[in-house]
């Protein structure tokens, strides 16, 4: 019974913060209310220019692009017929004034753009895509601000623990010497007070829901001028101080259990947490974090050695888990692609996950099966004799995980194809290579035939390899970046 009070009261403000989360995202015109006015209405009553704005003539997606196209031509037809009637001529100029009221609805400025802005429209973009001009300059620099903005959310996530611990320390040491006293006898026993009834704990998961709260309300166009982007990385921030607030709060609450459970229940944690920002802000980055966070509570991870990196699982049974689940996802995932292609708000909620589970996913799946066939693996139960045996490697197990890698590879490929899921069809392809040239391997060394010649093929397949890449860079593209094709 004490056991189950201490599981409870650890997970008290990480569940009460889930709980707000969610419901934030999900309704966040009825949470928002509750919190200081200062965190709504701040970024409502700034007049500074967003960067759609200051981009005037600039579509930001390839459907603003089409439909400012489709206006470019009205307002041509509009022009003509208004050079050849001139006694409808209010009636041609209402038709003018329509046609650039919307496509400054379109641009999303509430500056209405100019008639030679809207024609001169087309060598804008050709501009763009030829990173040549202002949009091109400034839309590049944002890029390299994102990136760095990314980087300083980590930073932050990092080093802020370490930080307050470096900076009270000399704090510490000058109270101890100049007020030991009112140290001991007051602000000490006060802050251990605090600590121990959990009002610190309280305040780190306040404020990580502030800092959600604040991305939401920037992302929003109902408190002032919208901006998606800069919402989605204060959010980022916020989810990303999660991590050292779950950790002081694992030490605070902690409950005696292995480090390999709570690992597991703390990614779960945090994959929780980022699904339903991945849904609100339509982030791909989101729903990396969300199946990454997944499969590293199942076991898959990454270890760093001196000049080396290791990518795999923590133990067999835990491959077993990943493969299994990965499995499970990537079916399900594309039984719900299959199922809703044609309703929009379904893949609204799967569009953020398909990079996500079109690439990590297939690849954990496929990974781990990649070790399970190979005649040189062999699970933990088995002897090292058994194990480092070559000269008759082949059993029911082998042959049945062969069985089972070869119809899920050439499945995938030919379900990722049709459902247009390019980044998953990308994923299995080079698997396939990988599985053949295993293949090879193992039978090249069953075989006993020359070193040399292994080394020769495995080459020459990867010249070619680096010559397809090279001339199919949406090979790499497309898996990068996977997407969901809606007819």
């Amino acid at each position: 019974m004490t056991s189950l009070l201490g599981w409870a009261r650890w997970w008290v403000c990480p569940s009460l913060f889930l709980v707000t989360s969610i419901w934030l995202f999900a309704h966040p015109d009825e949470v928002l209310p509750y919190l200081p006015s200062f965190l709504v209405y701040s970024v409502g009553e700034s007049d500074a220019p967003t960067l759609a704005s200051l981009l005037v003539n600039q579509p930001m997606t390839l459907t603003n692009a089409f439909r400012l196209g489709a206006l470019r031509m009205k307002l041509r037809q509009e022009l003509q017929m208004s050079a050849s009637i001139r006694s409808n001529a209010s009636a041609v100029t209402n038709g003018v004034d329509s046609i650039l009221n919307e496509a400054s609805s379109v641009l999303g400025t509430n500056k209405r753009i100019t008639a030679s802005q809207l024609d001169n429209l087309l060598s804008d973009i050709n501009q763009m895509e030829a990173h040549k001009g202002p949009v091109a300059r400034v839309l590049g620099f944002f890029s390299f601000v994102n990136t760095l903005w990314v980087l300083a959310v980590l930073g932050i996530a990092i080093s802020i623990g370490p930080s307050i611990y470096y900076l009270l320390r000399p704090l510490h040491s000058l109270l101890r010497r100049l007020l030991l006293k009112i140290h001991q006898e007051l602000i000490w026993p006060v802050l251990e007070n605090l600590h121990s009834c959990g009002l610190f704990e309280f305040a780190a998961w306040v404020c990580c829901i502030m800092g959600l709260a604040r991305g939401v309300v920037l992302a929003s166009n109902n408190y002032g001028p919208a901006l998606p982007k800069a919402g989605e990385m204060v959010s980022l921030t916020a989810s990303m101080l999660v991590v050292p607030a779950l950790t002081y709060t694992s030490q605070l609450h902690g409950q005696h259990t292995s480090n390999e459970r709570l690992v597991t229940v703390c990614c779960i944690f945090f994959a929780a947490c980022c699904a339903p920002a991945a849904v609100h802000f339509k982030s791909t980055l989101y729903g990396y974090l969300t199946v990454v966070s997944a499969f590293a509570a199942l076991g898959f991870g990454v270890w760093i050695g001196p000049l080396c990196f290791a990518v795999g699982f923590t133990s067999d049974e835990a491959m077993h888990r990943v493969a299994i689940a990965a499995f499970i996802i990537v079916l399900t995932f594309c039984a719900a692609i299959a199922a809703s292609r044609n309703t929009a708000a379904c893949i609204n909620w799967l569009a953020p996950f398909t990079s996500a589970t079109s690439t990590f996913g297939t690849a954990n799946l496929f990974l781990s099966l990649l070790i399970i066939s190979s005649q040189f693996y062999a699970p933990d139960d088995e002897s090292l004799s058994t194990r480092q045996t070559v000269s008759s490697p082949y059993n029911s197990r082998w042959f049945w995980s062969n069985v089972l890698m070869v119809i899920l590879l050439l499945s995938l490929n030919a379900v990722s194809q049709l459902l247009g899921l390019e980044g998953m069809a990308n994923t299995t392809t080079a698997f396939i290579v990988l599985f053949a040239l295993q293949k090879y391997g193992e039978y090249h060394i069953y075989a006993r035939w020359n070193t040399w010649l292994l080394i020769l093929c495995a080459s020459f397949v990867t010249w070619q390899a680096s010559l397809f890449l090279n001339e199919h860079p949406e090979f790499v593209s497309s898996a990068i970046g996977g997407r969901i094709v809606v007819e």
